[in-house]
């Protein structure tokens, strides 16, 4: 089935043709179905733009995200609309009541737009200085998603569902796909009686009573008198069978949040065999400067590719910091393929709107890149911070959100070899997660 996207607007193409190319590429979308703006027989119009007519369907365009002006988050709503039991959010200048989807064959907000707006990460790329944190980011509690409380459903997902059913096609209805993956930035716990001063203070500072404390005491005992290494939990962490399953491992940085792993160790190396025998693609793991530096980074990865004697293609930064002037670019030189930082640090949920695999837009040369983006949605770290470290919201949070979305997206996991041992201090049920996640 050929479908024909008219852009009557005559403006803006490529972001068209990106969010087309999205929904081509979408998992719900079948393979003989195909939207196109070039086609020349067709079986399907739809009209971007302009006056609505009793022939084709007609998505009206907004012309707030397609524009030279650039609307902020703040000037932004998430209207409710109606499909079937699905309710759908867009991105709109104005508030309005909730409505349906659509309307005799008219679509009820820019859903072009709204799409563009999630995946291109539009709203990172504007943010002023005045909007970011302490890392140079997009501050999270400001995003859009965030914002209207709905970052734990995939409402870009969500939408292209509904708008295949909407037009007469009968969309994909899969399982989601749970992708495991983990960030090793840490081998070894205590580096002297210094750092385990540091925990103490750490422990203390997120205060869950002396239970974390008598359990740092033990682990550091064991560590001194039993050759216990805390943080290899490699043999349990790294799974087999046939999930998709990626291992990134960081090698490099001078940053003072940088923990450059002994790639001499034999933790290391132990990690490094294991990744290979239970099928683990190895990628890199940038240090924390790399985002602006790509020379840098391609040393990081040269030097890990000569570790394992193999190509590298796959890459998360470390603490997610990315910035979308210049980090595609650098990712793009450097040989970088697959890209998976898109998440947030602090909650779990769909920092793009959604789960599956899309290409990175380069807002600087109005392009889609050739980095396909793996997000991140659920991390272990962020749900320390969400949960406050406590074990029964730890679960609840971790346990609705997979029930949650067991239909329709894709979910990357990303579980640190470090927040095992972290989980046992605080008596979280970590483990409990990890489990449901690998046996789903």
């Amino acid at each position: 089935m050929n479908i024909l996207v008219e852009n009557t607007t005559g403006k803006y193409q490529s972001r068209v043709d990106y969010v087309i190319d999205f929904i081509n590429g979408h998992p719900a979308c079948p393979d003989d179905v195909k939207l196109s703006s070039d086609f020349q027989d067709f079986d399907l119009k739809i009209q971007y733009g302009g006056e609505s007519n009793s022939e084709n369907h007609l998505v009206p365009a907004q012309q707030k995200i397609f524009s030279e002006d650039v609307n902020s988050t703040k000037s932004l709503f998430a209207n409710k609309y109606q499909w079937k039991d699905q309710s759908l959010f867009s991105v709109e200048e104005m508030k309005q009541d909730e409505r349906n989807f659509i309307v005799d064959n008219v679509f009820q907000f820019d859903l072009f737009e709204m799409i563009f707006f999630h995946v291109s990460r539009y709203e990172e790329y504007h943010c002023d200085n005045a909007g970011k944190d302490r890392w140079d980011m997009m501050k999270e509690a400001d995003q859009f998603l965030v914002k209207y409380k709905i970052e734990k459903s995939p409402v870009v997902d969500e939408l292209v569902i509904s708008f295949l059913e909407a037009i007469s096609v009968k969309p994909i209805h899969q399982k989601t796909k749970f992708r495991i993956t983990h960030d090793i930035d840490l081998i070894k716990k205590f580096k002297s009686p210094l750092s385990f001063l540091r925990f103490n203070a750490y422990y203390l500072k997120n205060w869950k009573g002396v239970g974390s404390i008598k359990n740092l005491w033990g682990s550091y005992y064991k560590n001194l008198f039993a050759n216990e290494v805390p943080y290899d939990v490699f043999d349990e962490m790294l799974i087999g069978g046939e999930q998709d399953r990626e291992i990134y491992f960081l090698v490099g940085g001078k940053a003072a949040v940088d923990t450059p792993l002994n790639t001499k160790s034999e933790v290391f190396k132990k990690a490094i065999k294991l990744s290979k025998e239970r099928g683990y693609k190895i990628g890199i793991h940038p240090s924390y400067e790399t985002w602006k530096d790509g020379h840098m980074l391609r040393q990081e990865k040269e030097m890990l590719e000569n570790i394992i004697g193999e190509e590298i293609i796959i890459s998360r930064q470390h603490y997610l910091h990315f910035d979308f002037d210049q980090t595609i670019s650098i990712l793009e030189e450097a040989g970088i393929k697959q890209d998976s930082t898109i998440g947030y640090n602090r909650i779990i949920g769909f920092r793009a709107g959604t789960g599956v695999g899309f290409k990175l837009y380069d807002h600087k040369n109005d392009r889609a890149s050739r980095i396909i983006e793996k997000p991140l949605a659920l991390m272990d770290s962020s749900l320390f911070d969400e949960s406050e470290c406590d074990a029964t919201s730890f679960l609840e949070i971790a346990n609705k959100f997979i029930d949650e979305n067991k239909f329709g997206t894709e979910i990357t996991c990303n579980f640190h070899n470090s927040r095992f041992d972290d989980a046992n201090m605080f008596d979280l049920p970590q483990e409990e997660v990890y489990a449901k996640l690998t046996n789903v």
